[in-house]
């Protein structure tokens, strides 16, 4: 949905909250988009001077660096979680592995040895 140019301050409230400012910058993007599309330039210039202020307050406020810092965390958080499942995981198909192999060698042993010997019977 397009907002026009009085509406704006009230869907996009100020705020401190680096996440939401994103998200407002990425709204207000979009909005002036749509308005350039359909030629209002009035409520497009609006969009764009006001995405122009959220994004100063978002360098003001060195979001770059939080949100990079809070994505990282919970990168490194998802990869201790998946690093503890996927070694449970690596172990047991290591050990179901190393048995098969046990048992086809086995088998392979018992069959050769088989033949082996039916052959020296018929000698």
């Amino acid at each position: 949905m397009a907002y026009t140019a009085s509406e704006l301050y009230l869907v996009f409230p100020t705020t401190t909250d680096c996440f939401a400012l994103r998200k407002q910058i990425d709204g207000l993007l979009i909005n002036e988009a749509y308005w350039r599309t359909e030629l209002k330039k009035v409520d497009a210039d609006a969009s764009a001077s006001l995405r122009k202020l959220k994004e100063e307050k978002f360098n003001l406020y060195t979001c770059e660096l939080i949100l990079g810092s809070k994505s990282t965390g919970q990168i490194i958080n998802i990869g201790n979680s998946y690093d503890a499942s996927a070694k449970a995981k690596i172990e047991t198909d290591t050990k179901e592995a190393i048995t098969k192999r046990l048992i086809v060698g086995a088998s392979i042993i018992i069959l050769s040895l088989g033949i082996l010997l039916a052959f020296k019977k018929k000698e």
